[in-house]
């Protein structure tokens, strides 16, 4: 009885750590990424938004495995997985996402030339990297993104192991991303990507523009990286 009120607690407390941490940390840390992807692709308003919630849903994957691993794991993962692990595993999924960051950057570079090179007027291009309006390369950023662990969202699972089942580590996992997702940036990648499609005459040169600084986010993500390992 004890352990299923601390845990339905956990669950509340999931979800307002989540929204706190994604308002004060998550936007500042992933606006920059997010808003030079939006610039990039010369998203409006409504598709900014739907790019922000398709990078979301990639991070909240992200927490979800994170929960799932933990809930197989258990108790052992306090044994396993010391400070150092930890920031070894930080470090690994850091550079990663630096490295997806520099490919997706290119990847764009890339398709606004073809597009230049390729498509007159009546052209309408393709994007091979979206499956519908559901865009891969925003989903792609937001999963490696969301596997740098958050220091909170590890906290809490270590806190609830001793009370929780794996469903119950699932969930608080789930719950924190949720709460990060509904945080100031969903409004704000839809206003970014409002702001910038305020200049139509400039929208090539706001895209290349926003390519080139993601590729330099990625750049500079992976120096501090190999920074922060010397």
């Amino acid at each position: 009885m004890v352990s299923e009120t601390i845990i339905s607690a956990a669950y509340i407390e999931a979800l307002i750590i989540g929204l706190l941490y994604g308002t004060i940390f998550c936007t500042s840390e992933c606006l920059p990424y997010l808003a030079s992807y939006i610039a990039g692709t010369g998203a409006g308003f409504r598709k900014g938004t739907v790019i922000t919630l398709v990078y979301s849903a990639g991070r909240l994957i992200s927490y979800t495995i994170i929960g799932i691993i933990v809930g197989i794991v258990g108790s052992s993962l306090i044994f396993i997985l010391d400070e150092s692990t930890l920031a070894s595993f930080r470090l690994f999924a850091t550079f990663t996402f630096g490295i997806i960051t520099i490919i997706i950057g290119l990847n764009l570079l890339i398709k606004i030339k073809k597009n230049q090179t390729e498509c007159n007027k009546d052209c309408k291009s393709v994007d091979e990297w979206k499956i519908g309006r559901y865009d891969i390369r925003a989903f792609t950023l937001g999963l490696t993104r969301g596997l740098v662990i958050c220091p909170p969202l590890f906290a809490l699972l270590a806190y609830s192991i001793p009370f929780a089942n794996p469903l119950d580590s699932v969930a608080l996992a789930f719950l924190f991303g949720l709460g990060t997702i509904i945080s100031p940036m969903l409004i704000l990648g839809g206003v970014t990507g409002w702001l910038l499609n305020k200049a139509p005459l400039f929208k090539k040169w706001i895209s290349i523009i926003g390519s080139g600084v993601l590729i330099i986010l990625g750049i500079s993500t992976i120096i501090l990286t190999l920074i922060t390992t010397n």
